[in-house]
């Protein structure tokens, strides 16, 4: 069983006892860290001290009783009548029962969640005069433990409440009677659900939430049916959106995430949904579309402290999803190119401008009253499709089974170091694309992967000078080609289109250059294939060059190192 951080160290704290410093005072004299054999339980005391009644109300209606009267471990840190009072203890009851009959999992029952478990640590924990540390609530919450002294007395404290007495060692943990009630601070994920306004984005990540149960930390109850039955059941909170925008629940880190109000959600879901039509084969379509539909606003929302130092913060910020540096040139041809990373984030049309900043435990929930996070700066992005990567070459000759007699060479060509190409040719490698024959007109078709449905693309191809492979080349090899360009993409039925869109039907190179050549501008794809396995969408190259033409004015070699498409933006591509 793996243990998340936050349980890791529970069971450290647990396997570790916590150590006096020698002092005078009397209350060191109150805390001891073994439990006293054969001593009350927890709940034996709890339920019999006239000063804890509001408590003990709320620990017996969430099922607590039995869970501090049972063999396990805990350390309890309960507030008084003085301070908790009844009406409260009577609307954490409410509390309960609202969220139970709501079918709120137990996990995520607010009364359990945010007020028992927040009193209760499991193991023992103790404090002495000069003792400061940070031990791990039930409910995950790290919560300091030290002590204090005030007017020559000295006093434990838990978070910012403090001791009002101890009793002695019970015989399942210790008893700290405190001074109030310990306050809850939410964690970003949790301040989601908590924030007015910010209900579909709680709602989209609570449908994500997932459980799971970890046997070795929860409290067992006894045998039933051969079966062990649990007085309390320890989980640790899984969603798979965490594997896109990292662990908000993470007490541990601190996040940023800029959030958007209902209004503006639905406008952007009104907007965002037409990008991720799949077609009607499409396993799950329905499924994908809600998924990335949303994903489409998230990415990019959240920031870690740990990657934006503050000296930076103010000139540019980059999310949990930004590619790092090195690796833009593989991902997009240059340096320059970078998305879910803005510039200038706290000025006016900052994506930090016009925000509520809302405290949380491990960060800031900035619910944004506008939205200045434009998709360009996201999702929508510049596919580059390196012609030389073999899973980008869909098949040879037009045709999609392999021939056994193939009309058509392909391979894969490097540029060297010294060549003046050199760090021009995207990836320093392409492919050429020629014939086996000297009668043969060669072709290839490339699939084109994530396409974005009902989005303008501009289509580029950059093709490649012989001399980009060899600074020695002959005139002939050095000669112009000239080639058809045809898109094909898959129908809403899921069917291929029969005859593709002709982009170019005789497109001309320019000889000695790296020649980036448009081919379309804003064309539509109905379909989306986005994040799914099969690319549904291809570029087939068909060289176009004649006999008579062969080798006296063009060449029926093709050198093809890129296939872009560039969301419309009014503004060529430039591949450095």
């Amino acid at each position: 069983m793996k243990y998340s951080k936050k349980y890791r160290q529970v069971l450290g704290l647990a396997l570790a006892a916590l150590a006096f410093n020698a002092c005078s005072d009397d209350w060191d004299e109150h805390y001891k860290v073994q439990p006293e054999a054969g001593g009350a339980s927890l709940w034996q005391t709890i339920s019999t001290d006239p000063t804890l009644s509001n408590f003990k109300l709320v620990l017996e209606h969430c099922g607590y009783d039995k869970v501090l009267a049972s063999p396990q471990v805990f350390t309890v840190f309960a507030p008084t009548n003085d301070n908790f009072t009844e009406a409260q203890a009577n609307a954490q009851k409410a509390i309960y029962d609202e969220d139970k009959q709501r079918g709120r999992k137990w996990n995520e029952n607010r009364a359990i969640k945010e007020v028992v478990m927040n009193h209760i640590a499991l193991y023992n924990h103790s404090v002495s005069t000069n003792f400061n540390d940070t031990i791990v609530m039930m409910n995950g919450k790290y919560l300091p433990l030290s002590n204090r002294t005030v007017d020559g007395q000295s006093s434990g404290m838990i978070g910012d409440q403090s001791f009002i007495s101890a009793q002695q060692p019970h015989g399942n943990g210790l008893l700290y009677i405190v001074d109030g009630q310990v306050d809850y601070f939410p964690n970003v994920l949790e301040q989601l659900d908590k924030v007015e306004g910010l209900d579909s984005l709680a709602a989209f990540f609570d449908f994500y939430n997932e459980y799971e149960f970890i046997p070795e930390l929860s409290v067992p109850g006894g045998i039933v049916n051969g079966q062990t039955v649990y007085l309390d059941s320890v989980t640790r909170l899984e969603n798979e959106l965490f594997n896109y925008v990292g662990l908000l629940n993470d007490e541990d880190s601190t996040y940023w995430m800029v959030a958007p109000t209902n209004d503006i959600w639905n406008t952007l879901i009104d907007e965002y949904t037409t990008y991720f039509n799949y077609d009607d084969k499409v396993a799950k379509r329905d499924s994908l579309q809600y998924l990335y539909s949303r994903l489409a606003i998230v990415r990019g929302t959240v920031f870690s402290a740990t990657v934006n130092p503050e000296e930076t913060l103010y000139d540019s910020v980059k999310s949990t999803n930004a590619m790092p540096y090195r690796s833009r040139y593989l991902q997009y041809g240059n340096y320059d190119t970078y998305y879910y990373q803005y510039d200038k984030p706290f000025e006016p049309g900052g994506i930090f401008s016009d925000v509520e900043a809302i405290q949380c435990s491990n960060g800031e929930v900035r619910k944004a009253n506008t939205w200045n996070i434009d998709k360009s700066q996201t999702f929508s992005q510049m596919i580059l499709t390196e012609g030389e990567t073999r899973s980008a070459l869909a098949y040879v000759d037009g045709s999609k089974e392999e021939s056994p007699n193939p009309k058509t060479r392909t391979s894969t060509v490097a540029v060297r170091p010294g060549n003046p190409f050199y760090n021009k040719v995207s990836g320093n490698s392409f492919i050429e694309i020629a014939p086996v024959t000297a009668n043969v007109m060669p072709s290839a078709t490339f699939y084109i992967r994530n396409v974005l449905s009902n989005m303008p693309y501009d289509i580029y191809v950059v093709m490649v000078p012989a001399l980009a492979a060899d600074t020695l080349a002959t005139a002939i090899q050095r000669l112009p080609t000239s080639a058809r360009f045809t898109l094909l993409y898959n129908d809403q039925s899921g069917e291929e289109i029969s005859k593709g869109v002709v982009l170019q039907s005789r497109q001309e190179t320019r000889p000695d250059v790296l020649d980036t050549i448009l081919l379309a501008t804003d064309v539509v794809i109905p379909t989306c294939s986005y994040g799914v396995d099969e690319p549904q969408v291809t570029l087939e190259v068909e060289n176009r060059v004649s006999t008579s033409q062969n080798n006296k004015t063009y060449t029926r070699t093709m050198r093809l190192d890129a296939i872009i498409l560039k969301p419309h933006e009014g503004e060529e591509i430039v591949i450095d």
